[in-house]
């Protein structure tokens, strides 16, 4: 893809390869940092950096940034807090590795016009984050493996790797909490 574009840059000048390469070297570099947060998952070498912050927040942007691809496929995103200011301990990096992961599959494998649910609530001493979707589902003989590296469900797209569900069930484990 990208040396494709490159190409075109090239002999055409064309601004809108230059952007094409952009994205495609942002998508590259993304699977390449999983496949590295992967192996430190295996060897055990996965530390974590947790500090205090409002979830609710930094949810909220990392919603923001794809306003633009759920725009492009008519989807909307809605989010529903419990609160405005929900406070949690938890790793800024991974936490957006999971909540881009988990979106980003919602966008991809919904169909066009429809809507995503993120919803925060707080009971006790717990927080409930979920990612909801009017997409095709999960069969029922996928689920047991759905978390299992390069595992794919049976969907239409050809899209994915099968590593961002892998990567997020390590480093929802590293966080010591469950998905």
């Amino acid at each position: 893809l990208i040396l494709g574009q490159l190409q075109d840059l090239t002999e055409n000048h064309s601004r809108q390869a230059s952007k094409s390469i952009k994205n495609n070297a942002i998508r590259l570099l993304r699977l390449v940092d999983q496949l590295i947060d992967m192996r430190k998952l295996d060897q055990d070498h996965m530390q974590l950096s947790v500090r205090r912050a409002n979830i609710v927040e930094f949810t909220r942007e990392i919603i923001q940034s794809f306003k633009i691809s759920a725009i492009k496929k008519g989807i909307d995103i809605d989010f529903r807090p419990e609160s405005e200011a929900i406070m949690l301990w938890f790793d800024h990096d991974k936490m957006e590795k999971i909540l881009y992961n988990l979106i980003s599959n919602s966008i991809k494998y919904s169909p066009n016009n429809k809507q995503i649910s993120v919803i925060i609530k707080k009971h006790n001493d717990q927080i409930m984050l979920s990612v909801k979707d009017e997409g095709y589902g999960i069969s029922k003989d996928d689920l047991t493996d759905i978390f299992d590296r390069y595992k794919r469900g049976r969907t239409n797209s050809k899209d994915g790797h099968g590593i961002g569900l892998a990567l997020v069930k390590g480093l929802v484990d590293a966080h010591h909490a469950e998905i």
